[in-house]
């Protein structure tokens, strides 16, 4: 064999020896779920903040939280199209433009898909096309951002590069990860991959609010159990007003949904009249969904950090 036959043999080795290794780095996402499900109370705190926040905005933007859960799905449906044809963008380049173009609508797929009766699903996309928030073209639909109260997420960007930094140090020590990654090296690859990791976001939290719709029957009252779960981890209770304020959902609205949570014994009252969790209707009802949304966080994660990795 001559000389450049054994070189050219010589460089494809090396070659693959470092592919091996990058695929060597990657982390298993069973694995990461275990180290999740098992030490979920030490980033708790920060995932839960994070649930609220997000909560709080989407109904703030219409008062109406199915409406923004249908609009975070038709984003979805962009960033995937983004995916399929290869596009990455970031941050920047994503707000750059305000008008998204999806593929292709279909009302059946977003009822199904959010749980929202047909009929409601569409008189909410109605609503959306009267304000000039969508465009319907044949098939084709237009979101206008320029026409709501849309933010840049960087609150959310830094909530998630937190939860995501406290959480590597836990997959260090039980010998997952190689080592912690900081929230600003996570922050920024964020940024720079925005679609990219947008679109894994998306596809981890749509589905979860769809879970927390479904037990608790609408997203109000998902919002006030929020934000009573992120009180509760302060040991001390909460009253209505206070949920309203947080919530900015009316203080009415509010007393009606926690009546409705006492009833079926999520919460109750403490010795001051203030609302707290019932622990053993929490380890009773609501581990299911809990182990169901720690997999889908679980499945999110494993792709961020893999994709650092590659």
């Amino acid at each position: 064999m001559s000389e450049l036959g054994i070189r050219t043999i010589f460089q494809k080795n090396i070659k693959m020896k470092k592919e091996t290794l990058k695929l060597f780095n990657q982390i298993n996402e069973d694995d990461v779920f275990h180290a999740m499900d098992s030490n979920f109370n030490d980033v708790a705190n920060i995932w839960y903040n994070i649930q609220t926040e997000w909560m709080k905005h989407s109904y703030k933007v219409f008062q109406d939280s199915e409406k923004y859960l249908i609009l975070i799905y038709l984003f979805l449906r962009a960033l995937e199209t983004y995916s399929k044809y290869l596009i990455k963008l970031n941050i920047e380049d994503y707000f750059g433009k305000d008008k998204i173009e999806i593929e292709s609508f279909n009302l059946i797929d977003i009822s199904k898909k959010l749980n929202i009766p047909k009929e409601s699903a569409r008189r909410k996309i109605i609503e959306l096309e009267k304000s000039k928030i969508i465009l319907r073209l044949k098939k084709k639909l237009i979101i206008d951002r320029s026409a709501f109260q849309y933010q840049r997420p960087i609150k959310s960007i830094v909530r998630i590069s937190s939860f995501l930094s406290n959480f590597s140090e836990i997959l260090f020590k039980e010998k997952i990860l190689k080592k912690k990654i900081s929230s600003d090296k996570i922050d920024k690859y964020i940024r720079q991959n925005f679609t990219f990791c947008r679109k894994f976001f998306y596809e981890m939290y749509i589905p979860n609010l769809v879970l927390w719709k479904n037990y608790h029957g609408d997203l109000d009252t998902f919002h006030i159990f929020s934000i009573c779960m992120v009180n509760n981890k302060k040991n001390t209770g909460i009253n209505a007003k206070s949920i309203s304020d947080i919530s900015g959902i009316p203080r009415a609205t509010v007393i009606r949904k926690l009546k409705l949570l006492v009833k079926k014994k999520i919460l109750k009252f403490d010795n001051k009249k203030l609302y707290i969790f019932n622990e053993a209707k929490i380890v009773g009802d609501l581990i299911k969904i809990q182990t169901e949304i720690t997999k889908k966080l679980s499945s999110f994660t494993t792709k961020i950090f893999n994709a650092m990795m590659v």
